[in-house]
């Protein structure tokens, strides 16, 4: 798939931040990728176009489970970019 072909329909919905703050993000058809372990693989999907990455935290025996400080600093990696939004998978 191109990612550079997904068109902005013009939508948005307001979203809490893993900060606390308030963003907004298209409607429509979103892009998520789950187990997101390492900064690199963040700065990959933000080139790409993604919208939403999956942070694990408290998945007992889960292969991308992170530890809380090491979720908070994706978390913000991720917010960071302009473009990712995280997402709490538990």
């Amino acid at each position: 798939m191109d990612w550079g072909v997904l068109r902005d329909i013009g939508v948005t919905s307001t979203v809490q931040t893993a900060d606390g703050g308030l963003s907004e993000i298209a409607q429509g058809t979103l892009v998520k990728v789950c187990g997101i372990t390492d900064r690199s693989e963040l700065d990959l999907l933000a080139a790409r176009g993604v919208d939403l990455v999956g942070l694990w935290w408290a998945v007992p025996g889960g292969p991308h489970d992170l530890e809380r400080d090491d979720w908070a600093t994706l978390a913000r990696a991720a917010t960071d970019t302009g473009v990712l939004a995280p997402v709490l998978v538990t």
